[in-house]
């Protein structure tokens, strides 16, 4: 669980303070890691959350009782015809506009809200304040891949360098580190932990309930969501005349393709205790490589997943390819699974 088997760090010592827990709302990872980290928060000290329209539904679910506040929306999207580093990059701008538009909002916030002492930000650089203590929760501390990934590097340490600390949600030891050297970086901040990983499944909620031979998580932005999910049910009905399937996404989807004889269960939003049941009375996991899904899977120890990362995000690539190295998770590229026989993939998957 949290802090477990690691260093005494900050986190441990914030008590009494009225705190704003801000995540990012690119997908919905930053937002479900924060909950373990909210629940240990909110003993202690006075919480309030700072949502978006695609963050409110998870953390109103998880938190009905906890007060919220509306903060700048990323409103990312993913031009499908375009290859995933060069539309994130068109992007830019909107990037800087959203940054001094979170900065302005905290200004405006914390005059409306004096009692404010503290700001835990999941990778949003503007959620800080010059006069509160201003906490950024980040796992890529060193990132990894091609191109202009070193002045990647230099602008994100650049962007942290305000914040009085950064947590880094993964294991202090570099032979247990979930991240890889994606979390390796000693001169990163003057002052940052390591805080464990976060997630919020637990296997003391782990019961009974309905079994399927797979589950699939999907994640990432629309519309690249809606199409993997039906190119892997396509892919699926080619290899299996049967099969039971647990599809679980943040929002509705549409199946354009099924098959008489399989059985398809469509999860929105499932509660932490029936996403926990789901994935440990499943055969096998098929899940993107986002950081978030690899702690919920760390933290259930399953060892039965297939990592299929989202195409062009360095990120997911080498954590998959990592996992794989690691011995904790199959991994195969999307390409590749869409042309990959019947037979390999069967076995790559149980």
């Amino acid at each position: 669980m949290l802090l477990q088997g690691h260093e005494r760090v900050p986190l441990t010592e914030l008590k009494g303070h009225t705190l704003l827990v801000a995540p990012l709302d690119w997908g919905l990872g930053h937002a479900s890691r924060c909950i373990e980290l909210i629940h240990f928060l909110k003993r202690q000290n006075a919480v309030i959350l700072g949502i978006t329209p695609s963050t409110e539904a998870i953390l109103k679910n998880a938190f009905p009782d906890l007060k919220t506040v509306a903060i700048p929306a990323l409103g990312f999207f993913i031009n499908p015809h375009l290859k995933f580093g060069f539309s994130a990059w068109m992007q830019l701008p909107k990037f800087i506009k959203i940054l001094f538009s979170e900065l302005i909002w905290v200004r405006r916030f914390k005059a409306r809200c004096p009692e404010l002492s503290c700001i835990i930000s999941d990778n949003r650089y503007g959620i800080r304040h010059s006069k509160v203590l201003s906490i950024m929760i980040t796992h890529q501390v060193n990132m990894q891949g091609r191109g202009l990934i070193q002045v990647i590097n230099s602008v994100h340490k650049i962007g942290c360098k305000p914040f009085n600390q950064v947590w880094i949600p993964d294991y202090k030891s570099p032979k247990q580190a979930l991240a890889g050297l994606l979390s390796r970086a000693d001169n990163f901040h003057h002052s940052q932990f390591y805080i464990g990983p976060l997630s919020q499944l637990n296997l003391e909620c782990a019961g009974t309930i309905e079994k399927h031979d797979i589950v699939i998580l999907l994640s990432g932005p629309e519309p690249l969501r809606s199409r993997w999910a039906n190119s892997l049910v396509a892919r699926l009905t080619s290899m299996y005349s049967s099969l039971r399937l647990a599809l679980i996404s943040p929002v509705p989807l549409y199946i354009t393709r099924s098959h008489p004889s399989f059985i398809i269960r469509h999860y929105i939003l499932p509660q932490p205790q029936v996403l926990t049941n789901l994935i440990l009375n499943s055969k096998c996991v098929i899940t993107r490589a986002g950081y978030s899904t690899l702690m919920d899977l760390n933290r259930l120890n399953k060892p039965k997943a297939l990592l299929i990362p989202t195409p062009q995000q360095q990120e997911q690539e080498y954590l998959a390819h990592y996992w794989q190295q690691q011995g904790w998770a199959n991994s195969i590229s999307e390409s590749a699974w869409n042309i990959k026989s019947a037979k390999e993939l069967k076995a790559l998957i149980y």
